[in-house]
């Protein structure tokens, strides 16, 4: 059961991951050509970014945690899998060096910038309410660790779509 549960998580957050990938490319699109509506699209993208985190870390964790926090469930993968947390650690400094063309990128900013999108999928949604500072997350961020987590939970529970209706192969 706790195996369908960790499929599910992932499954669910591949739905997500593509909604935001998706909805990321038309809003890109959107800054050269001016198309407002299309614009509007980078919180509702953004969104689904964090919550395919979010998914995509319940589904590698043995045991099930509740909540929307997303350095607290790296945090709970670090106790649970300390492999499969490194390995999405050194994956996210690596292409966000890249990425950013930040030579020096580390692990402090690594940590850093996860615990800054810790409430991301709380905060977010609710953009348009007062607050004390402004909401700041990084698209970049969310892309690298996004990708990575998706890459990492198809190694585990295999490529979609099923083959013969099996999990995991």
């Amino acid at each position: 059961m706790a195996e369908q549960n960790a499929f599910t998580a992932y499954d669910t957050g591949r739905m997500f991951y593509h909604g935001f990938i998706t909805l990321m490319k038309i809003h890109d699109e959107a800054r050269t050509t001016g198309n407002y509506a299309d614009l509007t699209l980078l919180i509702p993208s953004m969104t689904n970014g964090a919550f395919a985190i979010e998914l995509f870390l319940k589904s590698l964790l043995e045991q099930p945690v509740r909540g929307h926090r997303l350095y607290k469930l790296y945090q709970e993968l670090e106790q649970q899998d300390g492999t499969t947390a490194l390995l999405i650690q050194f994956a996210c400094i690596v292409f966000l060096r890249k990425r950013l063309t930040k030579p020096s990128y580390s692990e402090k900013d690594f940590r850093e910038d996860f615990i800054r999108h810790e409430r991301m999928f709380e905060e977010i949604r609710y953009f348009y309410e007062p607050r004390e500072k402004d909401l700041q997350y990084s698209i970049d961020f969310t892309y690298i660790l996004a990708g990575i987590l998706c890459r990492i939970c198809e190694s585990k529970f295999g490529p979609r779509p099923l083959k013969n209706g099996v999990v995991g192969k």
